[in-house]
């Protein structure tokens, strides 16, 4: 079973102080996480090279990344005689534990939110994915753990932690043979309601910091810049009625209009107005 916890700000992660406080999170989780290997492809082959998270390092990574896009684009200018483009920055990095089950993706841009087909996406993100065997009781523990320390900052507007097959439910498009993620637009909704919830400093001021803290058949945790909302059952039973009808209930409370669901219209609810 795999689970994942996905963490995603308007602020640009690309900050001195940002890729300072990511790489503590990465440190304060590697009980969880355990020891990093960055991942680097050569010649379509994966290449794994350990590597101690500091934020000097974080930073040399960044920037690695950074020119290496560069370096691509111009490359590609140069083959089709177009002029590139204003370099803006942007890139990613992945790591996976040494053992393997445990990955981490860091997307950062200098833009925090970002026009893409249409639609206005999350530029700066922060993500783990792992494998688990074990669920309910210690399935729970494991991710309330997890998002406590990671959104125990002012870094994020937003996250959720789920078990993939409850992600894929509310956010993939398999019609047409094709396989696409929908409900992405964040200037229309937030992309669902999971298991864990974290709502930053702008959503409680949207929906109500108290109103969060008191959801029904969910448990309110209070974060230092916001509130993690999270399902009485665990994430493993998400397609169970009782889940289900815990999930209607709060988002009933919490306002529907805040949140995709597939087949349904939504009117535009989130500015982003307020600041980070």
């Amino acid at each position: 079973m795999l689970t994942k916890v996905n963490a995603k700000t308007r602020r640009s992660l690309l900050q001195a102080d940002a890729i300072q406080e990511v790489a503590g999170i990465l440190r304060a989780l590697d009980w969880f996480l355990g020891d990093l290997c960055v991942v680097d492809y050569e010649d379509e082959k994966e290449v794994l090279r350990e590597i101690a998270i500091t934020g000097d390092t974080l930073d040399e990574l960044v920037r690695g990344d950074i020119a290496a896009s560069r370096r691509a684009s111009e490359r590609f200018a140069a083959f089709t005689g177009r002029v590139p483009p204003d370099p803006r920055r942007l890139g990613s990095l992945f790591f996976k534990s040494r053992a393997g089950l445990r990955e981490v993706h860091f997307w950062f841009d200098e833009r925090g939110l970002v026009p893409r087909a249409g639609e206005t996406h999350f530029g700066n993100l922060l993500s783990f994915v792992w494998e688990d065997s074990h669920c309910g009781k210690h399935l729970t523990e494991v991710c309330l753990a997890v998002m406590e320390r990671l959104f125990d900052n002012a870094l994020f507007d937003h996250g959720f932690c789920c078990v993939t097959d409850q992600y894929d439910g509310k956010n993939m498009d398999y019609s047409g043979g094709g396989a696409r993620a929908v409900g992405l637009d964040v200037s229309k909704a937030l992309s669902g309601f999971y298991w864990g919830n974290y709502f930053g400093a702008y959503l409680c001021k949207l929906i109500g910091a108290e109103t969060l803290m008191d959801v029904p058949c969910c448990d309110s945790i209070q974060a230092q810049s916001g509130v993690l909302v999270v399902n009485k059952l665990p994430p493993d039973e998400w397609s169970q009625q009782a889940f289900l009808a815990n999930e209607k209930a709060a988002m009933e409370y919490i306002g529907q209009r805040f949140f995709f669901e597939k087949g349904k219209a939504y009117p535009d609810a989130l500015s982003w107005s307020a600041e980070p």
